[in-house]
């Protein structure tokens, strides 16, 4: 015969043996909770870890054979708002550094804010072409990361058909460009497509019989921007150019490129602003040597002389012809193009 006593026993049993079941239990869930956290923490920091060491480690110093540096200059103005004779970076700190090998292929282009190069961007070469380009920031713990990525791709005929850029820290599309050829190898369209904006920007060139490009057009999404239209005489070419914008505003201008031995000497761009005229100089080598731009600020009639820049080159041997003209061409480009 139970008594109460011995009843009330075993339900306390049963009681303390259930709570301390629930305690174990909630002190497993909490205790797997944490390891789960942590687990997350740890997992989030090797990813942190593998993006950093995957963009911090690419970068390394190369050699050259060829180093042109890139020096920029302005004349100083008077009260009078006239030119005086003294000029900006009389020191003629590079704001551009270029590495070179030795068939002309440019491996490395370094880039200033005055301050520091901040920017550098690096190509890689196969079999003579240009296969990838990743540029590097210097960031505030005195090393370089990877910013943005771009890969070429070629044609069985070595044309190049596409330039697509991505961000290396989120993978992201920047832009993809896209080449078309006629059947001589004549650049004809190229397709841009934006990863940040939508909308696709087309570029147009044609050709005469002799190869020369007698128009250049911009469409935005199949509607017109802009064009150039340009003819030729033996020592120049002319170019002019008209906006098709829906803003009744008039960006119309005329370029005159004047050449001597093939090689561009004079730019003078007419416009409804403020004319402009280039002169390009070369070396006994011929090389590009400095270039000065001169403005007009009485509708062309007299130009003053506002900058300039020079170049410092230094080689380890003598350059093929071929060479000095694929940097000459690298040259004008950073000059005139970018």
């Amino acid at each position: 015969m139970n008594s109460i006593f011995t009843i009330g026993s075993v339900k306390n049993a049963q009681v303390k043996k259930h709570s301390l079941q629930m305690k174990s239990s909630g002190r497993a869930q909490a205790l797997q909770m944490r390891v789960n956290k942590r687990m997350k923490i740890h997992l989030w920091i090797l990813v942190l870890l593998f993006i950093k060491q995957a963009s911090a480690q690419t970068y390394k110093r190369v050699s050259s054979c060829i180093k042109i540096e890139f020096s920029f200059h302005r004349f100083y103005k008077d009260n009078k708002g006239g030119n005086t004779n003294e000029i900006s970076n009389k020191s003629n700190k590079p704001s551009i550094i270029l590495l070179i090998d030795s068939t002309g292929n440019i491996i490395e282009h370094i880039s200033s804010n005055n301050r520091r190069f901040d920017n550098t961007y690096q190509n890689f070469y196969k079999n003579e072409k240009l296969i990838k380009t990743i540029v590097f920031t210097w960031q505030k713990k005195k090393k370089y990361i990877a910013d943005y990525e771009t890969d070429y791709t070629y044609n069985s005929k070595g044309f190049l058909i596409q330039k697509r850029t991505i961000n290396c820290s989120t993978k992201r599309l920047v832009n993809e460009i896209n080449y078309q050829y006629d059947s001589i190898g004549n650049k004809i369209k190229t397709t841009i497509i934006d990863g940040y904006f939508v909308g696709t920007t087309t570029l147009k060139w044609s050709y005469d019989n002799l190869s020369k490009m007698n128009s250049y057009q911009q469409y935005n999404n199949n509607d017109l921007s802009w064009e150039w239209v340009y003819t030729y005489t033996d020592t120049s070419r002319t170019g002019i150019f008209n906006t098709h914008y829906k803003d009744d505003k008039n960006y119309s201008s005329i370029e005159i490129v004047k050449y001597n031995n093939g090689r561009p000497i004079s730019i003078e761009e007419i416009t409804t602003h403020i004319p402009q005229k280039t002169l390009i100089h070369y070396d006994k080598q011929g090389l590009v040597s400095k270039i000065e731009i001169y403005e007009s600020y009485d509708h062309g009639l007299n130009y003053k002389h506002k900058r300039f820049a020079s170049f410092h080159i230094k080689n380890c041997k003598e350059m093929s012809a071929e060479t000095i003209k694929r940097i000459n061409a690298a040259i004008l480009k950073i000059c005139f193009e970018e």
